[in-house]
């Protein structure tokens, strides 16, 4: 017994000491391994010159500095920013000239590099598709002038000298426009009166038959509406306020709200660029040519057409026949269901006291 016990602690002894030999032989074969790669490492990193990966990128792909206009103005000292983009630099539009002698490749300035949404619209409007096909057309510059003296359009100046600037190529109708209700206002220094872009846009103007254009028939309620719709707009101005109420209420504001595609719409009684005050003899809804206007869709209109009001809001103008049938009903329904009443009480009281 005891010389098995002496026999097995042996051989647990001898297990443990190659246990720990073979440690020791993968320990000394990993650090062979890998010191000799640190130093081959440390030796290239200190072959190589220090770089800034980070630094570099940010060079590469750094705007270009800024250039003050003076140093522009050194050679071209006829060009003085003003108006809208008095404070832009220029090469803010002429990138690509930052450096002397400018490069031969340098990017055109084009407008549509910083108003890209206004660029788009006038791609697809009827000027910029007329530009596009080579054909004469106005550009940026022709209506807000060069770039280097651009104007706000949002002053009352700019939007007062609009219809003058369209009619240089539609003059005949500026013409129409000058003596229109519309014309006038503007000219009378009505801030609030409609122009030329008020109902046919800005950059994308389209065509009268595009169904997307803002002067298209089943567009021309919205268009007119703009202004007419406006409560508060027709009180400031004096103008009646229940126009686009009573337009919707009749038939043929019904039936364009129901799809049909050839009712008359505003301006099918009140014409387009010349509209005059229904005052006016020349006016389309003069009570004189009320039946030439209504007859362009009903063929053998008379003069009764011109009898009856057009914009009829119920209850507030009526004719006085129709108002004393209404009175006349109001008074003979009520009269004649209370007698009925009485009769019908009476009977029943009687047939209780018998």
């Amino acid at each position: 017994m005891l010389c098995a016990n002496t026999s097995t602690k042996r051989l647990q002894r001898g297990t443990t000491g190659r246990t720990f030999l073979l440690f020791a032989a993968n320990l000394f074969l990993a650090l062979w391994c890998v010191l000799p790669s640190n130093h081959a490492a440390a030796q290239s990193t200190a072959d190589t010159p220090a770089a800034a990966p980070a630094q570099s990128d940010a060079t590469d792909t750094a705007a270009p500095a800024a250039v003050d206009n003076s140093l522009c103005q050194s050679c071209h000292e006829d060009v003085v920013p003003t108006g809208m983009h008095a404070a832009a630099s220029c090469v803010s539009c002429h990138k690509g000239n930052e450096e002397y002698p400018h490069a031969e490749n340098a990017t055109k300035a084009t407008c549509a590099s910083c108003h890209k949404e206004n660029g788009k619209g006038y791609t697809h409007g009827v000027h910029g598709t007329a530009a596009l096909a080579g054909k004469a057309a106005p550009d940026c510059a022709t209506c807000h002038g060069v770039a280097h003296s651009v104007s706000d359009p949002k002053t009352f100046e700019f939007r007062k000298g609009t219809p003058e600037l369209c009619a240089t190529c539609h003059s005949d109708v500026g013409e129409h426009f000058n003596r229109s209700v519309h014309g006038q206002a503007l000219a009378n220094d009505v801030a609030e009166a409609p122009m030329c872009t008020s109902c046919h846009g800005e950059h994308d103007i389209l065509k009268p038959s595009d169904p997307a254009s803002t002067v298209n028939a089943r567009n021309i309620r919205e268009t007119c509406g703009q202004c007419h719709g406006n409560v508060r707009l027709a009180k400031r101005l004096g103008l009646p306020e229940d126009r686009m109420t009573s337009f919707d209420a009749s038939f043929h504001g019904l039936a364009g709200k129901g799809g049909a595609q050839t009712v008359a719409n505003c301006a099918s009684c009140h014409g387009v660029h010349d509209i005059l005050p229904s005052s006016n003899p020349a006016s389309m809804t003069h009570e004189k040519n009320l039946p030439k206007t209504c007859g362009s869709c009903h063929p053998g209109a008379g003069e009764r057409f011109a009898i009856g009001a057009v914009h009829l809001v119920e209850g507030k103008v009526e004719p006085a026949a129709v108002s004393w049938v209404r009175l006349f009903y109001l008074i003979l329904i009520p009269l004649t269901l209370g007698l009925m009443f009485v009769h019908n009480a009476g009977d029943w009281i009687r047939k209780l006291a018998r």
